[in-house]
């Protein structure tokens, strides 16, 4: 039975996770905690990020696809059906139509390679395409496309009135 730890992993038996995993273990507990999405999420976190590190280990589009999978692991039950139905509002804000989603993802894929990870991230936020896990989502493609999936970083911070910004220039396009 062979095994890919390490000699030093091995060294101690008690250690199940690498430093990477725990760390990356650590960001999604942080950033399920920020995002105010209880405990029980940090799990779906991890597997959509484990998707990620997977799919994306060596340099590949984001796909609709890869979102679809993503916001499924991330929130199964109020993602199960895909992008979102219904209006979201943030305070006074609207951002946009529901209806407006899927062409809007497709720009915003389109777009990807044009984009620094701060402007993506801050679109995909605008968008805010699933009921439930967007801004947990919009992390993990933050370090994708950041090239930091193994040493995670947040997002950078960001007021309401910039994600509608973002929404409305991305429904501009």
């Amino acid at each position: 039975q062979s095994t890919n730890r390490s000699t030093k992993e091995m060294e101690d038996p008690m250690k199940l996770f690498t430093d990477y995993q725990l760390a990356i273990i650590k960001f999604c507990a942080a950033e399920c905690e920020r995002q105010g999405s209880g405990e029980l999420s940090v799990a779906g976190m991890v597997a959509a990020w484990q998707y990620a590190a997977e799919r994306f280990d060596v340099v590949q589009d984001i796909t609709e696809e890869d979102i679809d999978v993503m916001a499924k692991l991330i929130e199964p039950e109020k993602n199960r059906n895909g992008y979102r139905h219904v209006p979201v509002h943030f305070g006074d804000f609207n951002i946009l139509p529901w209806e407006a989603v899927p062409r809007q993802v497709c720009v915003l894929l389109t777009a990807t390679r044009d984009m620094s990870p701060r402007d993506f991230y801050l679109e995909y936020e605008g968008i805010h395409p699933h009921k439930d896990g967007n801004g947990r989502l919009g992390a993990i493609l933050f370090n994708v496309l950041n090239g930091t999936l193994y040493c995670p970083v947040t997002p950078p911070p960001f007021q309401m009135r910039a994600i509608v910004v973002a929404g409305v220039r991305t429904s501009a396009s």
